[in-house]
């Protein structure tokens, strides 16, 4: 139902027309090569967000790419540049995660006043971005007694912002949020 109001939609609307004399069939109607490919692009621009080479946001996920974490929990990341005429390359970027998570007993967790130091008690760190683009540290953490290892994710997009605009100033970083 929703393909054939987006076909009405884009031909209707947008007054799509093939020059191309025969046309394709969606659900049993006939639609021309332009709105076939306005269609094919429509349905894939909105199937994921995720990063933008032209992306000016101070949103991690959206204007930064390449995500990983080492065994001593430092985030590398390259994210997107920008002055007042848009984007203007990009730069490599580290922070360090370890003295702001914890271990909560088998649980990744923020910790206060930079107490971390979950790389202590955590092993195969990685980062990744999950279906809904939020950007997860995940880690297989011990118990209190060191017994057993448990897998757990935290969500740490929320907490970083990419300041990448370049004035004469300051410069570019990557930052925890205040």
């Amino acid at each position: 139902m929703y393909l054939r109001q987006d076909i009405n939609r884009v031909e209707e609307t947008m007054k799509l027309q093939s020059p191309i004399p025969f046309r394709f069939k969606i659900l049993g109607r006939r639609v021309g090569l332009p709105a076939c490919m306005a269609l094919a692009l429509a349905f894939a621009g909105s199937a994921h967000a995720g990063y933008d080479g032209h992306s000016t946001s101070t949103d991690i996920t959206r204007s930064c790419k390449n995500f990983s974490v080492n065994s001593s929990g430092v985030l590398s990341l390259t994210c997107n540049r920008w002055d007042t005429y848009g984007v203007d390359g990009t730069r490599d970027y580290t922070i360090d995660l370890d003295d702001k998570v914890t271990n909560s007993n088998t649980s990744l967790a923020w910790a206060s006043s930079g107490t971390g130091d979950f790389t202590s008690s955590c092993q195969n760190e990685s980062v990744a971005l999950n279906s809904s683009d939020n950007l997860m540290l995940s880690a297989d953490c011990t118990d209190v007694h060191r017994l057993s290892y448990w897998s757990s994710s935290l969500r740490i997009d929320q907490k970083l912002e990419n300041k990448g605009f370049i004035n004469a100033g300051t410069g570019t970083k990557v930052r925890w949020k205040p």
